[in-house]
């Protein structure tokens, strides 16, 4: 099952939100280590949080597309985060 227009435009905007959060993060000088504030990540993942129940109920609703594209963002962000 395909998930709906309005929960793939909400999680969109989520990605995009959470991409220009890491794109304008202040940088680590000499690493590629950047700094982000808690409540800003916290707030993206809370969006996230309330965004995947509606497309994620089941197995047979998962959309592999949705999870290549947080499994990228997350594996891309991991290693580079650091929360303060």
């Amino acid at each position: 099952m395909m998930i709906d227009r309005s929960t793939s435009a909400t999680l969109d905007r989520i990605f995009d939100e959470m991409y220009n959060l890491i794109s304008e993060a202040n940088r680590i000088p000499l690493t590629d280590k950047i700094i982000i504030e808690e409540s800003d990540l916290a707030g993206i993942l809370d969006d996230l949080k309330e965004a995947l129940p509606d497309c994620l109920k089941n197995k047979k609703q998962s959309s592999p597309k949705l999870m290549k594209k947080l499994t990228i963002l997350f594996c891309r962000l991991k290693p580079k985060l650091t929360v303060f």
